[in-house]
């Protein structure tokens, strides 16, 4: 494969990710052409870390990548992939004080020893990229976020509504500013609320293996279509953070920041926040479960319910 001039691969990424961004009818405000070059969304360790270590800081650099991984598996080589049921991913939309939000893609966890399961998505949402004028800051989505209500990416008769209950996580901020929690946005969900929690990975896929956004994508693929491969490409904190590269090359990932990467356990592993393509490669970039899992964690055994 050819190696990657990663300025132009961090100005396609992030061009697409508002793309990403965008839900279903929605029009964004506005913004900003992207920068020349960007700094990475959030630190990323090691690629063999494992969840609840500490993200260590490095500064961008313009280094060359490392090689890339081996050619993308032939179908013949490929294990089985994950299932997606009707109530697993949902296009949300978050009333808010300073508009609603109709955007992205969001999902369920289910942090063990508690019983209501929590939605996340990216951070990013809550701002230009999702129709509002400016950014509600992590710390202010608590008094920002009234209500939430979802419907099926698959199925539009899975639906739920609720009352908003943030989960604040202060060290969390919209890419591309970097932050050690990176990109994400938690909230509880009720109890007995129809929607199907997933598990986090213990810990992030090396470079060369699968993964597998979970996504309704509605350019370059079927809108039936759950499950959309692709192979680990970097997990340098130096330049991307998480990045994958999809099998499909035609794939423009409209409407699925917030949407869950997963491993071949069907375990999450990043939360998408973008994409876009490079010499007519795909390419998506995420905030992996090493970086916000120990957040996470906090938020929920200290926050207030």
């Amino acid at each position: 494969m050819k190696a990657l001039d990663w300025k132009r691969l961090a100005i396609g990424l992030a061009v697409a990710m508002l793309l990403a961004s965008i839900g279903c009818g929605v029009d964004p405000k506005p913004v900003s052409p992207a920068p020349a070059s960007l700094a990475p969304a959030e630190s990323v360790p090691a690629r063999t870390a494992s969840v609840g270590t500490a993200p260590a800081h490095a500064a961008p650099t313009e280094t060359a990548p490392a090689e890339p991984p081996p050619a993308i598996p032939t179908p013949s080589d490929t294990q089985a992939e994950p299932t997606i049921a009707d109530d697993v991913v949902f296009r949300p939309t978050f009333a808010t004080d300073h508009g609603d939000v109709t955007a992205g893609t969001a999902f369920a966890i289910q942090m063990p020893g508690f019983d209501e399961a929590i939605m996340l998505t990216a951070l990013h949402l809550f701002g230009p990229a999702g129709g509002l004028e400016v950014d509600i800051p992590a710390k202010r989505l608590r008094e920002a976020v009234r209500s939430i209500s979802v419907e099926g990416c698959f199925n539009p008769e899975r639906k739920a509504a609720f009352t908003a209950r943030t989960l604040t996580i202060e060290d969390s901020k919209p890419h591309p500013e970097r932050s050690p929690a990176g990109d994400i946005a938690a909230f509880w969900i009720p109890s007995q609320t129809p929607i199907h929690a997933l598990k986090l990975a213990p810990s992030l896929p090396a470079v060369g293996e699968r993964v597998f956004l979970a996504a309704q994508v509605l350019i370059g693929a079927s809108e039936e279509q759950r499950i959309h491969p692709a192979t680990v490409f970097d997990v340098d904190h130096s330049k991307m953070g998480f990045v994958y590269e999809f099998e499909n090359p035609d794939i423009h990932i409209v409407a699925t920041s917030g949407a869950p990467v997963l491993n071949q356990k069907g375990e999450v592993v990043a939360i998408n926040l973008g994409g876009g393509k490079h010499d007519n490669r795909s390419f998506g970039f995420g905030n992996p479960v090493t970086a916000f899992h120990s957040h996470l964690q906090t938020a929920v055994t200290l926050v207030d319910k």
